[in-house]
């Protein structure tokens, strides 16, 4: 995978199943315990084209979701998001708390 991707499994403790491999992400099955997960590490590299890479991960996400619909699933890593200025947070979901509902950022760019 572009950027490095790893994920570390103890073998003796888990059975293992790659879904879906690819140079931007790693999706696995574990099972322990009786109990199943599905893990996604994600890294889109900024130099690639964003939308063809999010329509490659959806077409997975929904084959994966489609034969793994009752096991958890948890998708993470590195999706090198720019939001700029956006994202503004609705005032009245921080009223009474210490979190401003206004970010400022100095990126102004948004992909």
């Amino acid at each position: 995978c572009i950027g490095g991707l790893l994920i570390l499994v103890r073998k003796w403790q888990t059975q293992n199943k790659i879904l879906d491999i690819s140079h931007h992400w790693i999706v696995i099955e574990f099972n322990t315990h009786n109990v199943k997960l599905i893990f996604g590490l994600v890294y889109f590299s900024p130099h690639y084209n964003y939308n063809i890479i999010l329509e490659l991960l959806l077409m997975c996400l929904n084959d994966i979701f489609q034969r793994h619909s009752d096991v958890p699933i948890i998708i993470g890593g590195d999706f090198n998001g720019r939001i700029g200025n956006l994202n503004q947070g609705e005032k009245q979901i921080f009223e009474n708390s210490n979190i401003n509902h206004h970010r400022s950022s100095l990126d102004t760019i948004d992909n």
